[in-house]
């Protein structure tokens, strides 16, 4: 903890810590990965046959599942289970039916052979099932209000790309008769979308509103855009 005045010494017989250690399991003396004791210090077995632990100073070692077994003891990962296929990246290995499954959404397995896929961080969500990579995981949320003398408009998920079925909607509300100026830097959409992907502006939120800019082209000069507010 900060402001201490003196230090703690690493019990028996794990006095092998390095110097400025901070917590008891820096004391070293942990188990290794491929191995596990009743408290996750020396002394130290080996995770047996048909089992697997990839993290240091574990109790217990996981199971392979589905009746398989490792190559060996002390094995480190689900790959030293001696699975019937070797899944690609984007799939997971269902040990109850021994087959490759995709990852579903908001998921991603960027390795080859696991048997889990992992979780989207925080909001974000992939356009499709069998994720490869965590790039894969997009952010839905965009839009919002802006009525300060300055702001900025961005994409869905910038500076990454923009994910599928988004539909992102910026309000700009100044106070009263201010003059707006808007600075689009530069506009890239795939030609290939075939006008998929749209930016319009309108002079307001209404879906009948007047509409005073709509493309769906790409631009690497900037535009800009004059109005009022009332």
């Amino acid at each position: 903890m900060p402001g201490q005045l003196s230090c703690k010494p690493c019990p028996a017989p794990y006095r092998l810590g390095p110097a400025g250690a901070q917590n008891l399991s820096q004391c070293g003396g942990q188990c290794a990965p491929g191995q596990f004791s009743s408290d996750g210090f020396w002394p130290c077995q080996p995770c047996a046959l048909g089992t697997f632990q990839p993290d240091p100073g574990r109790v217990r070692c996981v199971p392979c599942g589905g009746g398989l077994m490792t190559k060996y003891e002390g094995a480190l990962s689900f790959k030293d289970c001696e699975a019937k296929v070797h899944c690609a990246p984007g799939h997971y290995y269902n040990s109850s039916t021994h087959r490759c499954i995709r990852c579903p959404v908001d998921t991603y397995q960027s390795d080859f052979g696991q048997n889990y896929c992992i979780a989207c961080p925080g909001n974000t969500t992939t356009d499709f099932d069998g994720a490869t990579d965590v790039s894969h995981c997009k952010n839905q949320q965009c839009g919002g209000e802006l009525g300060e003398f300055m702001g900025y408009i961005e994409s869905p998920n910038y500076p990454g790309e923009y994910p599928s079925n988004a539909d992102c909607v910026w309000s700009i509300n100044p106070p009263p008769k201010r003059r707006i100026l808007i600075v689009v830097p530069e506009i890239f959409l795939p030609i290939e979308d075939e006008c998929g992907d749209v930016l319009v502006m309108r002079k307001s939120a209404l879906p009948s509103s007047v509409t005073t800019y709509e493309t769906c082209q790409t631009y690497e000069r900037p535009i800009a855009f004059t109005s009022r507010s009332r």
